[in-house]
């Protein structure tokens, strides 16, 4: 096993240059993962708290990640075969692997666990439907761990998930715990959070994750606002069913963090009041302004804005 690993190593690094030239070798790399996984085929010195050798599953996993069509166009029956079992492979990593109290055994779990996600990610939605299900079911349980590197990694995974066509829905039931992590005291979490809640959100769901943001925008630390700023003035924009909600909801990030918000944000405001001449938006947006710049103490954000706004429709 020892050469073995080390050999990976080697092979990988060699079809991440030329993956064509090791397609070859797929079905031997899914049959020693099916002996370390699936019969548990392992010498004792290479058990690591109980896991058999988990790098060698992990270089395995990586190597299979290169070949995202290794699921489909299968026809004869040898290749049929390696196919079901690295689908058994797949399902029972995810099945079996459970937060250890053992750190070390935790780790080295997770870190195959995470690699065996990112493999169903590859398939993308050729891959089986259960699996990605799986995935997701036990991504949410990781989410709500107290170990802070686990959640990070959970957050981080899911939002690759998350851009799996048919995952929309079975994200959604983890939207109150993402929120909860955007409050996390790790920076980093906080960042992955972000990054998930802005794949997840949609039509459906657009408003109450604008509105929990631009709610949490208040307290956020300055190494994160500015790109909060932009995705929920990216969201705010692509999802508004009502477009005064949309310059109501700019108009709360230039009065909470306007030195984050840039020209382009304030610009594309402009420019959606400008070409939007039906309706109450230009009175509406006006009259908004008017109040908004009344201040002594306002944001010079706001003033241009306003500028503009009530130079054109003020009247």
């Amino acid at each position: 096993l020892g050469v073995l690993t080390s050999s990976m190593s080697l092979l990988y690094g060699l079809a991440s240059q030329s993956p064509q030239e090791y397609q070859s070798l797929i079905p031997y790399a899914v049959h020693i993962l099916g002996m370390l996984v699936l019969k548990k085929a392992c010498a004792r010195e290479y058990l690591y708290y109980r896991t058999p050798s988990p790098w060698l599953q992990i270089k395995l996993l990586k190597y299979l990640q290169l070949y995202p069509q290794a699921l489909s166009g299968q026809e004869n029956g040898g290749q049929e075969q390696h196919v079901q079992q690295l689908v058994s492979v797949v399902s029972k990593i995810l099945t079996e692997t459970d937060v250890s109290d053992s750190i070390n055994k935790s780790n080295a779990d997770h870190a195959v666990l995470f690699e065996a996600v990112n493999l169903i990610v590859t398939w993308g939605s050729g891959g089986p439907a259960q699996l990605r299900e799986s995935a997701m079911k036990l991504l949410g349980k990781f989410i709500s761990v107290r170990e802070p590197n686990i959640r990070y990694l959970g957050l981080l995974t899911m939002a690759k998930l998350a851009q799996l066509e048919g995952t929309a829905e079975s994200i959604k039931k983890h939207q109150a715990t993402v929120l909860v992590s955007l409050k996390d005291a790790d920076i980093s979490v906080r960042r992955r959070a972000l990054d998930l809640l802005f794949v997840m959100c949609d039509t459906d769901n657009a408003e109450r994750i604008v509105d929990e943001l631009v709610a949490h925008l208040v307290l956020a630390d300055a190494a994160i606002r500015e790109e909060m700023v932009l995705k929920i003035a990216i969201l705010a924009e692509k999802y508004a069913t009502d477009l005064r909600w949309y310059v109501d909801t700019i108009l709360k990030l230039i009065s909470i963090s306007g030195d984050h918000v840039s020209d382009a944000i304030w610009h594309r405001v402009v420019q959606i009041v400008t070409n939007h001449p039906q309706g109450d938006l230009q009175a509406y947006t006006a009259a908004t302004l008017l109040v908004a710049a009344s201040p002594r103490r306002c944001h010079e954000t706001a003033v241009r804005v306003a500028a503009y706004v009530l130079g054109e429709f003020g009247f």
